[in-house]
């Protein structure tokens, strides 16, 4: 859920994601179950006006909306279970003046993926870009 720069830019952002009179808010959501024992739930949603610290809360109120699991030898795989199906209204917050939104938006997909790739973390990660994107039949390329 890490969005900002620090964890207080990210909870600014997503409270005002989370504004009542805001349009960017989630409209509806798909109902997930965490599977006992082995799922981390990363998100809830709610009706509540005040915002659920799901850190400090051990079995918060509302249905998952955010539920990650890790399996295999060294929790080498990973899954992730979003429930939000109109998370794009997040773009529209601060339009047209800022494009806080799209920016918003853009990073939580962006950490979702990273997540996923075990590069969640920024130190020590190497790259391999190649020469050429397109590349004929039979032709060499070079990383």
């Amino acid at each position: 859920m890490r969005v900002g720069t620090d964890e207080a830019e990210s909870r600014a952002l997503w409270d005002d994601v989370n504004l009542r009179s805001n349009r960017a808010r989630l409209t509806g959501y798909n109902r997930l179950a965490a599977k006992a024992g082995t799922a981390t739930v990363y998100a809830v949603a709610s009706n509540a006006d005040q915002v659920v610290d799901t850190a400090k809360v051990p079995d918060p109120k509302g249905d998952p909306l955010l539920v990650g699991h890790q399996i295999g030898d060294g929790d080498r795989g990973r899954v992730l279970a979003f429930a939000g199906f109109d998370s794009y209204l997040w773009e529209r917050l601060g339009q047209p003046a800022t494009r806080q939104g799209v920016e918003l938006h853009h990073r939580f997909r962006r950490q979702l993926v990273l997540w996923l790739a075990h590069q969640e973390e920024d130190e020590g990660q190497v790259y391999a870009r190649p020469d050429f994107r397109r590349l004929a039949v039979g032709a060499k390329q070079s990383v």
